[in-house]
């Protein structure tokens, strides 16, 4: 019998070699995924003599990468026995809450496409084919993207569904080159065709349970909203600023939800690490922040502190040496 093995594929993050695929590898899964696959990361360094260039990872929110002892990340800092940025990816940030409502409220998927609650299996249908019924809007903030023919251009036909369908749930009618429209099929690592199959399902059913309207109006006013919110603004030192609009929308739901999507976020907010949210700070937008940037790394040069020691100077907020302990978020301060 074959054993298992991961798929990791390696890209170029930078510059205009953005999205540049490099190369990939099947890694034989082990207890230890994250040391594992930091070794082949560092093999792949070596290989194209970039052991002392690369200052940043870009990976996804699971264990195995981020880890703060056993992840790829720590791992392939201590074999380069020096400090690199981690960054983690907004869009899964985004879809972690999604997951854990959709299964929290309707229950866990037996397979990676067939659901055990009234919900999962409804969606598995060809709903899409059914005529809309009358059904009550849900409005999406005003600050959602506007997307001209241009913009959609680069869109999946899936991404343009999600879309047009936040759009007509907003509006309160599903017009009529959308009806037909077929999504993609239920897959537990493509929640954005869940997605979308639940706002069909909504518009198709009379009288929804409270679980499907819950659940879709969680996608409509906060999956769907940051979903396009993340690729409009699309840079790392943006994603603080994206996760305090997530928790201020979140306050606005009701506490069954805040209870299931508050962990999830405290557990996943990598982007608030202080290298991170200095970087934040350093290009943002209002001169103050940058200001305060500066100030930091002046007087983390000027006295460089022992790890965990926190700054003087009205900078206690920030640590010289990240600890990888996440911060705590104040959820009520939004």
């Amino acid at each position: 019998m074959d054993k298992p093995v991961e798929h990791i594929t390696f890209t170029n993050e930078s510059g205009g070699h953005r999205g540049r695929y490099i190369e990939h590898c099947d890694v034989e899964e082990k207890k230890n995924k994250g040391e594992n696959e930091a070794h082949h990361a560092f093999n792949l360094l070596k290989k194209y003599n970039a052991t002392d260039k690369i200052e940043a990872i870009l990976v996804d929110n699971t264990a195995k990468n981020t880890g703060r002892l056993n992840g790829l990340h720590p791992n392939l800092e201590r074999l380069l026995q020096r400090p690199i940025h981690l960054i983690t990816c907004m869009l899964h940030i985004n879809e972690l809450p999604l997951r854990h409502l959709f299964v929290e409220l309707d229950g866990k998927s037996k397979t990676p496409g067939k659901y055990s609650g009234p919900i999962g299996k409804a969606i598995e249908n060809s709903v899409w084919n059914d005529e809309p019924v009358t059904f009550k809007s849900i409005s999406v903030s005003q600050d959602f993207v506007n997307l001209n023919s241009s913009d959609k251009k680069d869109l999946s036909n899936d991404q343009k569904l999600l879309y047009a369908y936040c759009l007509a749930i907003s509006s309160g009618e599903v017009p009529d080159d959308v009806k037909g429209k077929k999504p993609g099929p239920v897959f537990h690592a493509r929640w954005l065709t869940t997605a979308i199959r639940v706002m069909i399902l909504y518009t198709r059913t009379n009288n929804p349970s409270p679980e499907l309207m819950l659940l879709t109006e969680f996608i409509v006013k906060s999956y769907t909203f940051f979903w396009f919110r993340i690729r409009q603004l699309d840079n790392f030192t943006k994603a603080p600023q994206i996760l305090h609009e997530m928790v201020h929308i979140l306050n606005d739901f009701p506490d069954v939800v805040k209870d299931i999507v508050v962990p999830v976020i405290k557990r996943n907010s990598f982007c608030l690490y202080p290298d991170n949210f200095l970087a934040s700070l350093l290009f943002s937008t209002v001169r103050e922040h940058r200001q305060k940037a500066v100030d930091v790394i002046i007087d983390c040069r000027r006295s460089p502190k022992q790890p965990g020691e926190k700054l003087r100077n009205g900078a206690n907020f920030i640590q010289t040496v990240r600890t990888q302990a996440l911060p705590k978020i104040d959820f009520g301060a939004a």
